[in-house]
């Protein structure tokens, strides 16, 4: 948690962000910790893996992987003018399948 916060948050200037963005990731784990040594373990193990799916899309971690993948999408996208279909092909060639 503590990594994808840090990738996300740091800046054009690659400035680390303020140490008070890791203080509410501190205390959820605590809280995790907590809940695991009651005896709910099975419970924490879950609702941790919840909390770095939730902040892997959400968070600034998301916003950058997200960013990026439009940006991917975008310098491989296949124009509409680019497309050929089938048909396309098999009427310039001339090689129509005739039926027998």
């Amino acid at each position: 948690m503590v990594v994808l916060q840090t990738f996300g948050s740091v800046d054009a200037q690659r400035k680390l962000p303020a140490p008070r963005q890791y203080v509410a990731i501190g205390a959820v784990w605590g809280i995790l910790f907590l809940l695991a040594d009651t005896g709910l373990g099975r419970l924490a193990a879950r609702l941790s893996l919840l909390m770095l799916l939730t902040a892997s899309v959400l968070g600034p971690f998301g916003k950058r992987f997200v960013g990026i993948a439009t940006a991917i999408a975008q310098q491989f996208a296949i124009k509409p003018d680019q497309a050929t279909s089938p048909t396309s092909a098999a009427t310039v060639t001339g090689n129509v399948p005739q039926r027998i």
